[in-house]
């Protein structure tokens, strides 16, 4: 029994001698601190005590004026590369599971908010608000959040799980990236392996959008495959239609050969004789592919429309060969016909000349 009470009394010893230290350095002298008979501690607290630390106040490490619930601050001139903390939360949890659904938080964030009458009402989870110094030679980079997984099957950077009926809007990711100078990034995705996704959207809903976006432009320097994995061009469509409504598809024009060489001097156009060989041969016009090379190589859209105005043009010029022809024509009939006329009037004279 004596050992018994000793053992307490060392570890009540203990314990007070400990809080007085953090209470030096944590700026709460100003609290009352509560010893329980069974050895529990209590700061602002009395009651309920459960053989937690129990404080009522602010806490803070670091700062002797802590202006949170828990206020963590820390400066350090270090010149040396290393990694620096101003908090750190180390778990490990070697717990083998064998059935049911097991799940480890290092951190584990709970937050419950009224919604407002009128007004704004913001409340974040985590908020995160970094300020790095661009002004030296080297290179420096800010994380607001900076996360890593590894070693799991299903490993996540980031997960967000929104689900809310009465939402006007419910985002899994919100991000707002401005600054005066430099490149900035909403998200920035690095993803590397067998099987990699830097984006990856499974949206479900009666109007879903994997991906929607406003003010902005789409940018990828790879190719890019609606309906496919494996996109063989820069923009790959495979399984539907593609529609444009209100405007048009434009090419640039810099790889296009348009044929205005068919009205310059010397180009060859076939005659009409051997145009018609040449269909009645082959089934199809010079210069422009087959059926079965279409189905082969599919049809390029540009180069396509420059070989059909290749054609038009050529109907044109046979158009006005012939235009020819028809006036001349035109011009030997009326001489024909003149001819007759003048005929017909001195047959006229004979006539009358015997009657």
């Amino acid at each position: 029994m004596k050992t018994l009470l000793n053992n307490k009394i060392k570890k009540t010893f203990i314990l007070v001698t400990l809080f007085l230290v953090c209470i030096a350095f944590a700026g709460f002298a100003d609290e009352a601190i509560y010893i329980d008979a069974n050895g529990n501690v209590g700061i602002g607290y009395t009651s309920n005590l459960n053989g937690e630390l129990v404080i009522n106040g602010n806490v803070g490490i670091g700062t002797t004026s802590p202006s949170a619930l828990l206020d963590v601050e820390k400066s350090s001139t270090s010149t040396t590369a290393a990694n620096e903390y101003a908090s750190k939360i180390v778990f490990s949890d070697t717990g083998v599971v064998t059935g049911g659904s097991d799940k480890t938080y290092g951190l584990n964030i709970d937050v419950d908010r009224t919604g407002p009458t009128g007004g704004y009402s913001y409340t974040y989870g985590i908020y995160s608000d970094v300020d790095a110094d661009d002004a030296g030679a080297g290179t420096s980079r800010a994380y607001g959040t900076y996360s890593g997984a590894m070693g799991a099957d299903y490993n996540y950077g980031l997960y967000a799980y929104v689900s809310d009926t009465t939402a006007i809007a419910s985002y899994g990711i919100y991000s707002y990236a401005s600054n005066s100078m430099g490149t900035h990034y909403g998200v920035y995705s690095y993803a590397t392996g067998t099987t990699a996704y830097g984006f990856y959207a499974n949206v479900r809903a009666v109007t879903a959008y994997s991906f929607y976006g406003e003010h902005g432009k789409f940018y990828n320097a790879d190719n890019v495959g609606i309906g496919t994995t494996s996109p063989s061009s820069k923009l790959h469509v495979n399984g539907g239609d593609i529609r444009v409504s209100g405007g048009s598809f434009i090419d640039d024009g810099t790889t296009l050969n348009v044929p205005d060489y068919v009205f310059e001097d010397g180009y060859k156009l076939m005659s009409l004789n051997e145009l018609e060989n040449y269909i009645n041969k082959e089934n199809h016009l010079p210069n422009i592919p087959n059926s079965e090379k279409i189905k082969e190589n599919g049809l390029n859209i540009s180069e396509f429309q420059m070989k059909l105005l290749e054609k038009i043009e050529e109907l044109t010029l046979y158009t006005l060969e012939q235009q020819k022809e028809i006036e001349s024509l035109k011009s030997e009939f009326s001489l024909l016909a003149g001819k007759d006329i003048e005929e017909k009037n001195l047959l006229d004279k004979i006539i009358d000349v015997f009657k």
